[in-house]
């Protein structure tokens, strides 16, 4: 019977030492980032597309949609960048979030409400028609946005998907970081 209990014992002590029971330990997903007024983790408006690239989240490749350069592969399928062109030089003019991974400070980002986002920030703008940001009269069916923005900063803009004025309980489709409320239609 003594063997059983030290097998047990053994047994239990590896049990609670993290890694040991001969399996791996489960993995957490790696935080998402935060996106401000201004950023996206690391990526801040006005970057070079050099500083940009230091960030480890803009690749070296040109962009085979507009001017400017992809993401890499690790932040490609969650983002990317619209850039302005100044001569030579290239700047992060718009960030685009499309993943529900990364998140404001106030927790909300793709894949919130409405109502979500009037909670968290109680100055979000009225919800308005990319036409209407755009500066044209609105037709009906678009995008629609409402936008949280922090002087001397820069704004979030909360994009709901194509078709009808969002209700309550409509779900943000795109998270859009820009100087001033920007809706972003596609490439």
């Amino acid at each position: 019977m003594r063997p059983l209990v030290s097998a047990l014992l053994l047994s239990l002590a590896l049990a609670l030492v993290p890694g040991s029971s001969g399996t791996a330990p489960a993995q957490a997903a790696p935080a998402g980032l935060v996106v401000s007024t201004n950023s996206w983790g690391k990526l801040r408006l006005a970057m070079t597309a050099e500083r940009a690239q230091r960030t480890g989240m803009v690749s070296t490749t040109p962009s085979g949609c507009a001017a400017g350069y992809e993401m890499t592969p690790r932040f490609a399928n969650r983002g990317f960048v619209v850039w302005t062109r100044s001569g030579s030089t290239f700047k992060v003019d718009q960030i685009v979030v499309r993943t529900a991974r990364d998140r404001t400070a106030k927790k909300v980002g793709v894949g919130s409400t409405l109502a979500q986002l009037r909670r968290a920030y109680p100055g979000l703008s009225a919800v308005r028609s990319g036409a209407a940001v755009r500066g044209s009269s609105p037709s009906g069916d678009d995008v629609w946005i409402a936008s949280y923005t922090r002087r001397g900063k820069g704004t979030i803009s909360f994009q709901f998907a194509f078709g009808v004025r969002p209700k309550s309980s409509s779900k943000v489709d795109t998270v859009i970081v820009a100087r001033k409320p920007q809706v972003y239609y596609g490439c």
